[in-house]
């Protein structure tokens, strides 16, 4: 007995222990979207052809589940070409909450640009062109840079 008390302790140790930390809340103007904030509850919502879109939920998890986010920044390289810091998101339409899609913004920066560099960016409103940045969507249906 004290056996399989041990075991059904370890797996929802390893398996079942998980929190859904995402605060969504909804915008009373636009249907879909969510409320813009400065609290740290934000998440990343906006229309696709008139379909609303948003990220996933942000999970902290167990030692098997793990936790999952839902946005990855990270810089692109080539020694041709401009560097890029890429930000992307995990999303889904919300008429396919199981698809899930990325939409990524992709912002020119300096060859030795870092990390840290990313509070340097702060306070600042930059404009999205083809020259500076741009948005590039890969959702089921659709693939298009604006």
């Amino acid at each position: 007995m004290k056996n399989k008390r041990i075991w059904l302790a370890t797996a929802v140790l390893l398996c079942g222990c998980y929190k859904n930390i995402t605060n969504y809340y909804a915008d009373g103007q636009d249907k879909g979207l969510a409320i813009f904030s400065n609290t740290g509850n934000n998440i990343f919502t906006c229309y696709v052809n008139g379909q609303p879109w948003r990220t996933v939920n942000r999970i902290t998890g167990g030692f098997l589940t793990g936790s999952t986010s839902e946005i990855h920044i990270y810089k692109q390289t080539d020694s041709t070409a401009p560097d890029w810091m890429v930000i992307e998101w995990d999303g889904f339409l919300e008429a396919q909450p199981n698809d899930y899609n990325t939409i990524a913004l992709y912002l020119k920066v300096p060859k030795g640009f870092t990390r840290n560099g990313i509070d340097s960016l702060q306070g600042q409103r930059i404009a999205i062109d083809s020259s500076k940045g741009f948005f590039y969507a890969n959702i089921s249906g659709y693939n298009t840079e604006a």
